[in-house]
């Protein structure tokens, strides 16, 4: 399983932030994009982080959405008191190589992350 920071925990205002761009076969993979924020369940209620995955055919000209998207919002965590993830399949879709990215959006400031890993 590859394991990766898609967004490093720092402070960012409300807007949409876009991770590095990697190439994907279209091959079948799991997914999980997990919130990193040690004081999540304390944060404001109001706050929305919305995670997305783009791609594109055509070396980043247009980008398409392609999983998602996933909305969470504090108190909620996990079973284990974790903040919320997202997982998720990608199935051998035939339609060859492409660029891929993560796409995080916030309503408001946040001094949160996002982890992932691919197996």
């Amino acid at each position: 399983m590859a394991s990766l920071t898609v967004f490093a925990a720092q402070a960012r205002s409300a807007g949409t932030y876009t991770s590095a761009q990697v190439t994907y076969n279209g091959g079948s993979l799991d997914c999980l994009m997990s919130l990193v924020d040690a004081s999540w369940p304390s944060e404001p209620t109001a706050l929305v982080v919305t995670l997305e995955v783009d791609e594109s055919f055509d070396s980043g000209a247009i980008w398409l959405n392609a999983v998602g998207p996933y909305n969470f919002s504090p108190p909620a965590v996990d079973k284990n008191g974790n903040p919320p993830s997202a997982g998720f399949q990608a199935q051998n879709d035939g339609r060859g190589a492409r660029l891929v990215r993560a796409k995080m959006t916030l309503n408001q400031s946040w001094s949160g992350g996002v982890h992932g890993s691919v197996s």
